[in-house]
């Protein structure tokens, strides 16, 4: 549809062929649920193989937490 998934670098295709061949989706990332790049990869696999999903996708992710970090490292 209108994003093809440009700068995945080919994985996309990958995912899809996943999905398609399994029927299934989890996406598994590290930062937090709101705006990270598995939300846009459910978005992405939502609107290009929805029909091939036999369930819901579901997504694992970290929490909606602040991220630690070191000033002097900034």
């Amino acid at each position: 549809m209108g994003n093809s998934g440009a700068g995945l670098g080919g994985a996309l295709d990958s995912i899809l062929a996943s999905v398609r061949k399994t029927n299934r989706g989890v996406i598994v990332e590290e930062g937090g649920r709101h705006g990270g790049v598995g939300a846009n990869l459910a978005a992405l696999v939502q609107e290009q193989a929805l029909d091939d999903l036999d369930a819901p996708g579901g997504r694992v992710t970290g929490g909606d937490l602040p991220m630690p970090y070191s000033k002097p490292l900034e």
